[in-house]
């Protein structure tokens, strides 16, 4: 029988073995023994972590195929395996953890502050990545984190205003819904925009997403704005978007 001293050595070549990214090292510390869902005991890293920060997605899907829960388990920082892809900008590698394990796409935790991958790809303002899930999932990014924002609100927050618009174009939904952390009649996205006077990219939604027009709060944001004499050109951008048919407050 084996001691629980042994089977922590074990683990622990399994584990150094991933850290040097050396597959053929894991599979054998695996076949001694090692647990293939081992975690570092001072960061909760596993071997599928260690794998994505190298970026070696054979060896990801070979572990997860031995045991799909090593890309559900989050590092100290609340980091999944996939989130480390998704800071490499690697949309396919995620895809390909998705085949075998489909709830990489919404995990979340309190650690990270319920982000799912979406939110993590937002946060590197891949659009493309965002795009690829909303045609798999528009649902995907309809996902408000612990702080009620969703992918496209982050989007709109971080200034990728060219992201916003392409995103309603494919999930009108999440530019047209009220976020946790606003008022009824306000929206996260649309409200953003308004209050930059991002006038363009308001009327580009406004003609993929029909309902934004009906937002009476985007003018009445607007309009206060324009009394706090914010933007100089704020009379302008209304008078712009009263003419393309926006709700007036």
């Amino acid at each position: 029988m084996r001691t629980a001293q042994a089977q922590f050595t074990m683990n622990l070549d399994l584990l150094a073995a991933a850290k040097a990214n050396n597959l053929a090292a894991a599979l054998q510390a695996i076949d001694n023994g090692a647990d293939v869902t081992a975690q570092m005991p001072e960061s909760d890293l596993n071997a599928a972590h260690y794998f994505a920060q190298h970026h070696n997605i054979e060896a990801m899907e070979a572990l997860a195929q031995r045991d799909a829960s090593i890309l559900l388990a989050a590092d100290d920082r609340g980091y999944y395996p996939t989130t480390w892809l998704a800071k490499k900008r690697d949309i396919d590698g995620v895809l390909a953890m998705a085949t075998i394990e489909p709830a990489v796409l919404t995990i979340t935790n309190a650690m990270n502050y319920g982000r799912t991958i979406a939110h993590a790809f937002a946060v590197q303002d891949d659009t493309e990545a965002l795009i690829t899930l909303a045609v798999l999932n528009p649902e995907l990014l309809t996902i408000q984190n612990a702080c009620g924002y969703t992918p496209v609100d982050i989007f709109c927050y971080r200034g990728n205003n060219a992201g916003v618009v392409a995103l309603s174009r494919v999930c009108p939904k999440a530019i047209t819904m009220h976020s946790a952390q606003q008022p009824d009649g306000c929206n996260n996205v649309t409200t953003n925009l308004a209050i930059n006077n991002r006038v363009t990219e308001l009327i580009s939604i406004g003609e993929s997403c029909p309902e934004v027009k009906q937002q009476r709060s985007i003018l009445g944001t607007m309009m206060a704005e324009l009394a706090q004499n914010r933007f100089s050109g704020m009379r302008y951008s209304i008078a712009m978007l009263e003419e393309a048919g926006f709700a007036k407050p």
